[in-house]
């Protein structure tokens, strides 16, 4: 084969020549490769410095929009700034603040700008010798009208484990954080009921007498709802029994509500005394009644401070009160319970006014409260709440539990009313006899009377040691948690109205009650570590009052 050295010498020539442009290629894209690094790590230092700035601004902002601070917004941002480390690095101010009160909310608004003026490294080299960085930062708290109803757990199982002792100081100040959103322009613009309840709920003589009429026994107040109760959420006073003269029934109403008994059910444990029911079924203490509408918050505090744990749970018969004292049904209610106010008056007997020209209102010495015919009168401010269910009212049910729905027992309609139940009383000696044929000055009670003064230890002697006689039905844990439900989504159905529930070391049936409740996963809180449930409240509390980020 014969070489054509010619040809070679030529594609020699051709490499050399691509080989030059090869290498100032490579030196050209080296150069870029560099500068493009360089300028991406001033971008990467620049990111960096904004993202701790933003950060640092928005948590002082949102500090200072709090309208509990009592510091100006300057004074907590720059303390917030500080503490961070950014004084002589960063230059910050407040751009705008103001605080808006109406009759419907009360709002802070804080608004801020921080600064600074970064040196690059790389990028110099292209003429850019700094990068100027502003981040803006905007929050406001607004405190809207907001009733709400706060329905706490006093079974049994609350006095085990340090439940009860610190939900008192979590609810105490729960009240003290939501009763900050009134002020003497607006004393009104926040309402707390309080519902505290176990197998049942003790309504008060006075609220039970407005919403239900006359009672059928004075002993204790509480309520027997039937299911078409928990399908609405305002009161349902229809009458359930009327009985004739012999005790028995003879018509049924709708269905919706009566009085229960006092006395509790079949125990063979029940060592009751005469004039005295040790465990009743309704709690007869003052502090178990329910504190309607009320925006004193020494109140509401003294009567959570007095909780005792005893007997069982009705969680649904908790939120059905609850519900109901945030319905407009109860503004009649209401408007009867402030009527029984009784303010101060002067030496001639009239009554005194403040400067604003209104009424003053003795205050009692024992209870905190102001001076009324009743504890549970309600400040006269109040008249025509609850509101409407609107875009401008929250509406608001905090529910809690540790257990959940246990059996409610109830006493069979012939053994109610004014027939005769067996029952003798003789009034020259204070004794009472059952079934006493020819009973000289001997007067038979009326059941409603029975239930109201005589234990229950006779008839369950009587009975051979059963209560079967006169209990008519039980609503168990699946018909009560069903009641629940209904009563809860019916709520949630109004506008602007929310439910918030603590599980609080309960058993999985409660806590699958009350998440259902609730609605969504962000109004529920399960809490294993009674420890922890002064951070819910607060969570809650915080929630309500809207505190955010608006930029």
């Amino acid at each position: 084969m014969k070489l054509n050295f010619r040809r070679f010498k030529k594609l020699k020539e051709t490499l050399l020549n691509q080989s030059g442009s090869m290498t100032f290629f490579v030196v050209i894209m080296f150069t870029t490769m560099i500068g493009v690094a360089g300028i991406a790590i001033d971008i990467a230092r620049f990111e960096a410095n904004r993202t701790q700035i933003q950060s640092n601004l928005d948590n002082a902002t949102l500090a200072a929009a709090s309208l509990r601070q009592t510091k100006t917004p300057q004074q907590i941002v720059d303390s917030y700034m500080i503490k961070a480390g950014l004084e002589g690095k960063y230059q910050w101010e407040i751009i705008d603040t103001g605080t808006d009160v109406n009759a419907l909310n009360t709002v802070r608004r804080v608004e801020t700008r921080a600064t600074m003026t970064m040196d690059t490294m790389f990028m110099k080299l292209f003429g850019v010798n700094d990068l100027g960085l502003t981040v803006l930062s905007s929050a406001e708290e607004s405190i809207p009208r907001v009733e709400i109803s706060l329905v706490l757990d006093i079974s049994g199982s609350m006095g085990s484990n340090g439940r009860l002792t610190n939900l008192i100081p979590a609810a105490q100040e729960f009240v003290d954080l939501m009763l900050a959103g009134n002020d003497e322009d607006n004393p009104n613009r926040v309402s707390i009921s309080l519902v505290p309840y176990n197998m049942q709920v003790n309504a008060g003589e006075a609220l039970f007498t407005q919403v239900y009429g006359t009672p059928d026994h004075n002993y204790s107040y509480c309520a027997e709802w039937e299911e078409v109760a928990f399908t609405e959420t305002g009161f349902s006073t229809d009458e359930i029994y009327e009985v004739d003269g012999g005790g028995n029934v003879v018509a049924t109403g709708d269905m919706k509500m009566n009085q229960s008994m006092h006395m509790g059910y079949y125990n063979s444990g029940d060592t009751y005394g005469y004039g005295s029911v040790d465990q009743p079924y309704c709690r007869t203490d003052e502090f178990a009644q329910i504190l309607p509408l009320s925006n004193d918050a020494q109140a509401l505090k003294d009567q959570i401070g007095l909780l005792e744990a005893r007997g069982n749970t009705s969680i649904d018969i908790g939120a059905k009160w609850g519900i109901a004292l945030l319905d407009p049904d109860a503004q009649s209610a209401v408007a009867s319970l402030a009527s029984m106010w009784q303010s101060e008056t002067d030496e001639d007997g009239n009554d005194m006014f403040d400067e604003l020209g209104d009424p003053i209102f003795a205050v009692d010495e024992f209870t905190g409260l102001k001076t009324s015919t009743d504890r549970q009168s309600i400040e006269p401010g109040f008249v025509g709440r609850p509101v409407n269910y609107n875009d401008e009212t929250l509406k608001v049910m905090v529910l809690m539990t540790d257990g959940q729905n246990t059996t409610e027992y109830r006493v069979k309609p012939q053994y109610r009313g004014t027939g005769g139940s067996g029952v003798y009383y003789r009034e020259s000696r204070d004794r009472y006899k059952l079934y006493y044929r020819s009973p000289p000055n001997w007067v038979e009670l009326s059941w409603n009377q029975m239930w109201g003064v005589v234990p229950v230890v006779p008839y369950y002697n009587t009975k051979g040691g059963r209560w079967t006689t006169y209990w008519d039905r039980s609503l168990g844990t699946v018909e009560k948690n069903d009641r629940l439900s209904n009563i809860c989504s019916t709520f949630r159905a109004q506008t602007n109205a929310k439910i918030y529930t603590i599980a609080y070391s309960a058993t999985t049936n409660g806590i699958n009650a009350l998440f259902d409740c609730a609605g969504s996963s962000d109004k529920f809180a399960k809490i294993a570590n009674t420890t922890n449930i002064s951070d819910t409240f607060a969570e809650i509390g915080q929630d309500i009052q809207k505190l955010r980020l608006t930029f």
